[in-house]
């Protein structure tokens, strides 16, 4: 990116956006799916952006002509990394009474309530 502030995201099993990343200028995204040429994530602008594209042969080509600079890349892809694996921890440990309760109707709520009453 060489201007402005991304979102990128995506949807999980309960249809709800999970933030992934929100890089801003200087910073990438985009690389894990490009270099496995798999589908992207979702991304919004969050703000007027300005983002250079770059393909698997550019990295080819910079990487014969710098090689330290795959230790950049790789210190990017660890980041992201360890980000998404205490994203992982995070949801994990949602208490699954919590989100069934979040996600209850006032009808089930109120059925609920019934249920648990003594007679």
């Amino acid at each position: 990116m060489v201007s402005g502030l991304v979102r990128v995201s995506t949807v999980d099993e309960d249809q709800q956006e999970v933030i992934v990343d929100e890089p801003a200028a200087g910073e990438f995204f985009g690389f894990a799916s490009m270099l496995e040429q798999t589908p992207h994530q979702t991304a919004r602008w969050l703000s007027r952006s300005e983002c250079l594209e770059v393909d698997r042969h550019d990295i080819s080509v910079l990487l014969e002509r710098k090689p330290l600079a795959g230790m950049d890349m790789l210190t990017v892809l660890g980041r992201q990394f360890h980000a998404a694996q205490e994203l992982v921890r995070i949801r994990s440990s949602r208490n699954p009474n919590e989100v069934i309760e979040e996600e209850a109707t006032l009808g089930e709520r109120i059925a609920d309530g019934a249920d648990n009453e003594s007679p």
